[in-house]
């Protein structure tokens, strides 16, 4: 009697998850360039992730405290060559960690949206156009490596040089 009772909660807990796994797939990821100016190598892009529920179901993913664990960013220039992720990156997704997340829910019709800087992720050493993607991982990276979500292409243009030192004006003291 017990070990039947076991069983139908280890059964319902795989169809909760299954069904959670199942749900995210109609989220929708979409991202843009949050404060759209001229970028250089070593400019901090922001880009604002935003993921709606179209579906007429209620939508439940997880989401991590730290986002890395969430999203990736395919940055390719146009030859075609991925950008190099950064050394922090490439450690925390590595790094032998716990991860704190909360679950959310979208209802029909809502959406989340958070910015992300990009320079976290990769490495943008040259000038040039490049198509960033941003990939989605609902049920985190670690523990779901193969439900990926991916949104729109986004074109970056980066301009040779560094970024510029803003002159402020000096500040009137009465």
């Amino acid at each position: 009697m017990v070990l039947r009772i076991k069983r139908c909660h280890l059964v319902a807990i795989g169809l909760l998850f299954i069904g959670a796994a199942l749900s995210a797939q109609d989220l929708e990821v979409s991202i843009r360039l949050y404060d759209e100016h001229v970028y250089f190598p070593d400019s901090s892009v922001q880009i604002l992730i935003t993921l709606s529920n179209q579906s007429p179901e209620n939508v439940t993913f997880r989401l991590a405290d730290d986002r890395r664990f969430n999203n990736e960013f395919d940055v390719r220039n146009q030859t075609n060559q991925r950008a190099e992720r950064t050394r922090e990156f490439t450690i925390a997704q590595q790094a032998n960690q716990q991860i704190y997340y909360r679950t959310v829910l979208l209802r029909p019709g809502e959406q989340l949206s958070f910015v992300e800087r990009l320079d976290e992720y990769v490495d943008i050493q040259d000038a040039g156009m490049y198509t960033v993607q941003a990939q989605f991982y609902p049920q985190l990276r670690s523990l779901d490596p193969q439900t990926v979500l991916l949104s729109n292409p986004l074109t970056l243009s980066v301009r040779p040089g560094r970024t510029p030192d803003i002159p402020r004006e000096p500040e009137i003291r009465l």
